[in-house]
């Protein structure tokens, strides 16, 4: 069985690396759509749903790198696009 450099098959490295791609992009997307939202609250309830959904984009900021550096630990590329995050 081949190993990388942290000692993990890579077999499986690869696959985890697919899969975590494909939560990577879930987020982006994710992360942009809460941006349009918050960027684009009206009414009574602006300023409630405005600093949520600051807090929810800025939680989501931080899951992203968090996942993309994952991707790079065990020897993947994050994806880094937005037409590879909607192929995903």
């Amino acid at each position: 069985m081949k190993m990388n450099s942290l000692g993990l098959p890579i077999k499986e490295s690869e696959e985890l690396a697919k899969e975590l791609n494909i939560l990577l992009s879930n987020f982006q997307v994710y992360y942009q759509n809460l941006r349009g939202l918050h960027w684009n609250i009206r009414g009574k309830k602006f300023f409630d749903l405005h600093v949520k959904f600051e807090e929810l984009y800025n939680d989501s900021q931080l899951k992203i790198d968090l996942i993309a550096e994952r991707v790079l630990t065990i020897g993947g590329t994050p994806l880094h696009t937005f037409s590879a995050y909607i192929d995903k």
